[in-house]
């Protein structure tokens, strides 16, 4: 093999980031940063302090939990009625006999 396209190899697989066509700034930038640019965007006449993006950002990680958290509830739930029906077993249902 080629020396020089060894040593180029092993720069590009010791510094994968030299692969990416976004500049290094841009992989670096924050969450919070990204986040106070779209709302600057979209409100230009307010002021953004640190509380607010914080408390946006803290908002913005419950509904994300909740929605994962809503996401296995609603798959354990399925996967119990499936079960259920594939064994044909509905031990929650109770019939009532009338005399």
């Amino acid at each position: 093999m080629n020396k020089a396209f060894d040593a180029d190899m092993a720069k590009i697989i010791a510094n994968p980031h030299l692969m990416s066509n976004v500049p290094s700034r841009q992989m670096d930038e924050k969450f919070t940063d990204k986040l106070r640019k779209i709302i600057q965007s979209e409100y230009r006449n307010i002021y953004l302090n640190e509380k607010f993006i914080n408390d946006v950002t803290r908002f913005i990680g419950d509904k994300i939990k909740d929605v994962c958290m809503e996401n296995e509830i609603i798959e354990c739930v399925n996967s119990l009625v499936e079960r259920c029906i594939a064994e044909n077993t509905f031990g929650f249902f109770i019939q009532r006999r009338f005399l």
